[in-house]
């Protein structure tokens, strides 16, 4: 019947204690949610989630696995991917996190990647958030969880399969990944299109003929893209942000981050906390 099911024994407790067990067993989610599927296994006392939890610590570790998973997308590497939805999975039941804390993680690591994505159209168009975020919300276990968000992620390369039959567009994929994988070092067309053994004018007349943007405008789209993230994820100060992303002037780089956003980074970072908006 395809049906799961995990089981959580209580304590041998006079009867006019059976109540309170099995209210203790019923509101044991954290526990259940670490088990795996189709096993029996005594009750556990309820941990809180660690003080000792570094959350710079867990978003650098969390950044490092999107920026794998990334790779691995455009790479087809559906191993890998999984590799690393387990890594992640792994690092969370180590950390003692709350399961809500652990489905926003997954929900996050979707959301991002389409988002990352989505400027070289490799997610199906009809990708509906709402949609995925009820389904995360409703899984009750880790391991339904992870097999959720890699199925997920397989199905958007399968349905993304018949966008790599041009040639053409495997070298556009490429530049996009090597994009990625150098968002915070120096980098022009010409080194881009030597990396990948074209001529620099071939490529960005076909980089514009299949992005419908330049290659140019493309990098400073990506690279305002990952100074959003450092503006939410860390404290860095907007100049060093700026000379991370490989900019020499920092009025440059704000004029630029407002262009895109309509705010500057400093305006932006303060709506992040006072949560007037989202990433």
């Amino acid at each position: 019947m395809h049906i799961q099911i995990t089981f959580l024994i209580g304590d041998n407790k006079p009867v006019y204690q059976i109540k309170k067990e099995i209210h203790y067993l019923v509101n044991s989610d954290k526990q259940l949610f670490y088990l795996k599927q189709n096993s029996i296994t005594d009750k556990q006392k309820l941990s809180k989630a660690s003080s000792k939890n570094n959350r710079s610590e867990m978003l650098q570790f969390y950044q490092e696995i999107i920026s794998r998973m990334k790779k691995a997308i455009f790479q087809r590497d559906r191993s890998e991917l999984e590799r690393q939805i387990h890594h992640w999975s792994l690092y969370c039941q180590k950390e003692d996190c709350d399961p809500e804390t652990v489905k926003e993680g997954f929900l996050r690591m979707l959301l991002e990647l389409k988002m990352k994505l989505s400027s070289v159209h490799y997610y199906p168009s009809n990708y509906q958030a709402e949609a995925i975020q009820k389904d995360i919300l409703m899984i009750a276990s880790l391991e339904e969880l992870k097999e959720y968000v890699l199925q997920y992620l397989i199905n958007c390369l399968g349905a993304s399969e018949h966008l790599l039959k041009s040639a053409y567009h495997k070298d556009v994929l490429s530049a996009c990944y090597y994009v990625s994988s150098n968002i915070e070092s120096k980098f022009s067309l010409d080194e881009v299109a030597d990396h990948l053994y074209l001529n620099p004018s071939y490529f960005s007349r076909l980089f514009k003929k299949e992005m419908n943007i330049t290659f140019v405008e493309y990098i400073k789209q990506q690279k305002i893209q990952r100074a959003k993230e450092l503006l939410e994820f860390t404290t860095d100060p907007i100049g060093q942000i700026c000379e991370r992303l490989g900019y020499d002037n920092q009025s440059y780089f704000i004029k630029i981050f407002k262009k895109q956003t309509g705010c500057t980074p400093l305006e932006y970072r303060n709506k992040l906390l006072q949560g007037v908006l989202q990433s």
